[in-house]
């Protein structure tokens, strides 16, 4: 696992993480979701959107740059994506986040 989130920007193929555990393609992802309770793409997908979430609320990255970071393809594919997830656009989550972190900001002041 810590393979993936090495390479989480990167275009990551099941093939290729059978390979590096010198495993076959089905017994690799056989083994992996008796593991985690996902599938190897499902896992993959769920890690970029933990990724983007912290990264949209905790940088000023733009959303391009963040797809990009957390291996979209595009920032239309990781809006999509993101959207399905978490009911929610980026730009809306990033809002929610830092209305958030002002607001916990005055009450750490008063």
């Amino acid at each position: 696992m810590q393979l993936i989130l090495d390479n989480l920007s990167e275009n990551i193929e099941v093939t290729g993480l059978a390979k590096a555990c010198a495993l076959s393609r089905s017994y690799f992802s056989r083994a992996f979701k008796a593991s985690t309770g996902l599938s190897p793409q499902e896992w993959i997908r769920e890690q970029r959107i933990l990724r983007a979430k912290c990264l949209i609320a905790h940088t000023s990255m733009s959303l391009t740059q963040i797809s990009q970071e957390c291996g979209f393809c595009d920032q239309s594919h990781f809006s999509h994506i993101f959207s399905r997830s978490e009911g929610i656009t980026p730009l809306t989550w990033r809002g929610h986040a830092l209305k958030n972190r002002h607001d916990h900001s005055l009450r750490i002041a008063t």
